[in-house]
């Protein structure tokens, strides 16, 4: 946490990214709610749950222009604030008397390109996290941007149950809204802060210094021939595709194997996507600066050793046993990908850095 304790601006940056969290995920939940209501739910539900991945995949595309832009904090501000009249119109709707099919078709919509921008936006910090701290910060920095966007987003699902019981639909929208205002309005301080700061000379570099224009087909290729050569890489999505693929795989055991459910199936369905969640946050959050020094190769080697025990302990119907390799997996993996991270920030060209991370969160997301 020291890091979170000495840098300011990456305090604010932190606060800036847990209410876009925040407000991303209780809205999900409320137009998920509100879709479940409607005939078609299940084709609908699975539109939202697409469009949801999409802008995921898209992660190059938005990086490649991120790499490309020159006053990154001003993007910032402008995109939380489109964000924010976004839902404001959103919250407009969901009050209206428009039949129920519309309103969903045009929110899903209206989600759709305010997700669009969130990705562009997280695109916009990641620049600004490797200007702002050292080498020897930076994993524990990305270690705490995943441990607190896992908290929020489970904090969230039980929060965003009990405001739906108080608030309604349109509220949640205008909640939404406010908490995107409230980002633009942070960036707009930080922005203040980097301009009389050491480094903001560094930081803001896309706008004192010529940036090389080039295609996107020419910088996704740059990209790619930088990272080709990377087992770690191709490790971590096989790891990343397996972890996705263990609740549902658990889901199917537990509907066969009644003996292994705990009180009724969705209360034990949600504690394994509990664990699962908490145990990815406190791997992020405790276990970056305790393997430290620990080699990435390491960490990755004995990743691969536990998810064969959990594989083989699936055959013996025990539900601790289970949960628990679920939860030592979940720790190495919170663990990994900050590491993953936090190596590809320190290796590649720092004109190609947006696009190269978005390259493997990319990869990640279609392993997945």
């Amino acid at each position: 946490m020291n890091v979170f304790r000495k840098n300011k601006i990456f305090r604010q940056l932190s606060l800036a990214n847990v209410l876009s969290i925040a407000g991303d995920s209780l809205f999900y939940l409320a137009l998920v709610t509100y879709a479940s209501q409607l005939k078609q739910y299940s084709l609908i539900i699975s539109i939202i749950a697409l469009l949801e991945t999409l802008p995921n995949l898209l992660e190059s595309l938005s990086g490649y222009f991120s790499d490309q832009t020159k006053y990154r904090f001003q993007w910032l501000i402008v995109s939380g604030f489109i964000r924010g009249i976004l839902y404001c119109f959103v919250g407009i709707l969901f009050a209206s008397s428009w039949q129920a099919w519309l309103i969903i078709c045009v929110t899903i919509s209206i989600n759709f390109v305010s997700d669009c921008f969130g990705t562009f936006s997280n695109s916009l910090r990641i620049p600004i996290i490797r200007r702002i701290c050292t080498n020897d910060e930076l994993e524990e920095a990305l270690g705490l941007t995943n441990s607190f966007g896992q908290i929020i987003r489970f904090i969230a699902q039980f929060l965003g149950a009990a405001l739906l019981a108080l608030v309604s639909y349109s509220g949640l929208a205008y909640l939404n809204a406010i908490s995107f205002f409230l980002v633009s309005v942070i960036f707009l301080f930080i922005q203040k802060s980097m301009d009389t700061s050491s480094v903001a000379t560094n930081e803001e570099d896309g706008a004192r210094k010529k940036i090389e224009r080039q295609s996107y087909w020419h910088s996704l290729k740059k990209a790619i021939n930088q990272i080709r050569y990377q087992p770690k890489l191709f490790q971590m999505g096989i790891i990343n595709g397996l972890l996705a693929a263990f609740l549902p795989l658990l889901q199917i055991i537990f509907v066969e194997k009644t003996k292994m459910i705990i009180g009724n199936y969705s209360f034990t369905v949600a504690l394994t996507g509990a664990v699962l969640t908490l145990s990815l946050a406190m791997g992020s959050l405790f276990g970056v600066p305790l393997f430290k020094k620990v080699q990435l190769a390491t960490v990755v080697l004995c990743l691969n050793l536990f998810i064969i025990i959990f594989l083989i302990s699936c055959f013996y119907e025990n539900f601790v046993v289970i949960l628990s390799g679920l939860a030592i997996i979940g720790f190495l993996v919170g663990v990994s990908t900050p590491k993953l991270s936090g190596w590809l920030m320190t290796s590649v060209d720092s004109q190609q850095l947006a696009i190269s991370v978005g390259l493997i969160n990319s990869i990640l997301v279609m392993m997945a």
